[in-house]
């Protein structure tokens, strides 16, 4: 025996609401994501670095130093003297952190989108059995004069 499933008008209603929010909800995550120049430095970030990246950073007030503008927009200061071809495993463990950063912010990001589609979701469909059942209440009582 093959039995079908019937939606009520609500419950209709309700996919509909919920598949139009995904659209905002959509164009919100799509505008906003964020990237690596949302993650700001912070001095943290060098004490994770390797002791030959350390070796290869100059000091903050050093003015005869490279300087190389990371993409989070902060610029790291490399030693006079050393080429920036050698200064890439510096760069690369900068690099490294930022995108460990950004992969986090991502994700809580998207995260928080969904939970927020997810409560308007419920939300609809919460409000929509209320007005139900009020419906309801109203057409079965008849008019009570």
């Amino acid at each position: 025996m093959h039995s079908t499933m019937k939606l009520g008008g609500w419950r209709r209603l309700w996919i509909a609401v919920s598949a139009v929010l995904l659209v905002p909800f959509g164009l919100f995550v799509f505008l906003r994501f964020p990237d690596a120049s949302s993650i700001p430095h912070t001095a943290s970030y060098y004490t994770t670095l390797s002791a030959e990246a350390k070796a290869q950073l100059a000091p903050d007030d050093a003015t005869d130093a490279s300087q190389v503008r990371m993409p989070n927009n902060h610029v790291i200061k490399v030693r006079k003297g050393i080429e920036l071809k050698r200064s890439i495993p510096l760069l690369a463990e900068y690099q490294s952190r930022i995108e460990h950063l950004l992969w986090q912010k991502r994700a809580k990001f998207i995260g928080l989108a969904v939970l927020l589609w997810v409560g308007f979701c419920g939300f609809t469909y919460c409000f929509g059995r209320a007005v139900g059942w009020v419906y309801r209440g109203f057409k079965s009582s008849g008019s009570v004069s």
